[in-house]
Order: structure tokens, then C-alpha cells, then sequence
């Protein structure tokens, strides 16, 4: 299963993907009733992912050259999302990118947010 985000493959597909797309609400407060709520929109449509980066095939130094610093160096610009079903590829803003490590293997977590929106400014 095969996950791109730009021109970087990721080793494995996500182990976690979870969308959010949560309505625009206000309300406007009542005495002695429920409040009047008003919706107006939503907010941005987000997809938020979860995986591993790793590679037997790889040294700690390749995986940091190939896959991490591309992926970080790609924050805040506008990237296609590939995947291997297709229900979510689009372009979207990397909005951020938190890669862990723990001990010494070269193995990584991380979490990704990427957002969706009609169009895009970048300053």
C-alpha cells in the first residue's frame, strides 16, 4: 500500500487516518431558553495521520535524508496526497509535521496534518 505526499513515499501506509471536517458554530445566548445556534460553514476539512517510517533496507542517516527532512522542509507549501485506495488524494497544505524517536533504532513515528481548502494563500 503506497502513500505519497509530494514526491515522497512513504515506507509504510498510515496506521492511523482520521478526517475532520466540524461545522462552524456559534450561539447566541437566551435567558430562560436553550441558545439560538448559528452555523455558518465549516471549518477547514483536515485529514490527520498516524504512522511509522522505517526501512530494513535503510541506515538511520538515509531514512533521516529521504523521507524526514523532505517531509519537514515541505511544511506550510501546497503537496498531492497519494494513496493507495485513492478516496483522499488531492493537493493539500502540509500543515505540520512531528516525527519521534525513541532509543536508537531508525525508526519513526509520526503525525502529519495536511488541510484542505477551496483555495490557498501562502506568504
Amino acid at each position: 500500500m503506497t502513500w505519497t505526499i509530494g514526491d515522497v513515499t512513504l515506507p509504510f501506509a498510515p496506521s492511523k487516518v482520521r478526517v475532520s471536517n466540524p461545522a462552524k458554530v456559534d450561539q447566541f445566548v437566551q435567558e430562560s431558553d436553550l441558545p439560538i445556534v448559528i452555523v455558518d460553514g465549516a471549518e477547514n476539512f483536515t485529514i490527520t495521520i498516524e504512522g511509522v517510517i522505517y526501512d530494513t533496507g535503510k541506515t538511520a542517516n538515509q531514512i533521516w535524508a529521504d523521507v524526514i527532512i523532505p517531509l519537514l522542509q515541505k511544511r506550510g507549501t501546497i503537496v498531492a496526497l497519494s494513496t493507495s485506495e485513492g478516496d483522499l488524494d488531492d493537493s493539500y497544505v502540509l500543515a505540520s509535521f512531528e516525527p519521534a524517536r525513541v532509543g536508537k533504532l531508525p525508526c519513526w513515528t509520526y503525525t502529519m496534518r495536511l488541510l484542505k481548502g477551496s483555495s490557498y494563500v501562502i506568504l
